[in-house]
């Protein structure tokens, strides 16, 4: 995805965006090596390079009021989930599983 399909993801003013332009490259750079060590891979599958899209864009929308659960203007309330990467642990582990990256994990009892 190229820096300009953010901007429709985003829904921004073109001024908006040139202005926001090195903020949301850094997001894509800083999401890509979160993404990358979450996967223990060197590249991002095709199969799962909509995760970066996801979250850039929540980290964008996020941004001054990072580290806040939730934020109250008037009669509306805005919740924050702060893992940003939640929503898509499933398909993290399967991509690990299907890559022989995890370890099953057993529980023993005396």
């Amino acid at each position: 995805m190229n820096l300009n399909d953010f901007r429709l993801l985003l829904d921004i003013s073109e001024e908006t965006f040139n202005k926001d332009k090195e903020k949301i490259r850094k997001i894509i750079e800083m999401t890509e090596k979160q993404l990358l060590i979450k996967l223990k891979a060197d590249e991002i599958p095709d199969e799962l390079d909509y995760i970066v899209s996801a979250v850039v864009v929540k980290r964008y929308n996020r941004l001054g009021f990072e580290g806040m659960e939730q934020h109250s203007q008037s009669e509306e309330t805005i919740s924050y989930n702060l893992d940003d990467f939640g929503e898509f642990q499933s398909e993290i582990n399967d991509y690990l599983e299907e890559k022989g990256l995890t370890r099953k994990r057993k529980v023993s009892f005396l």
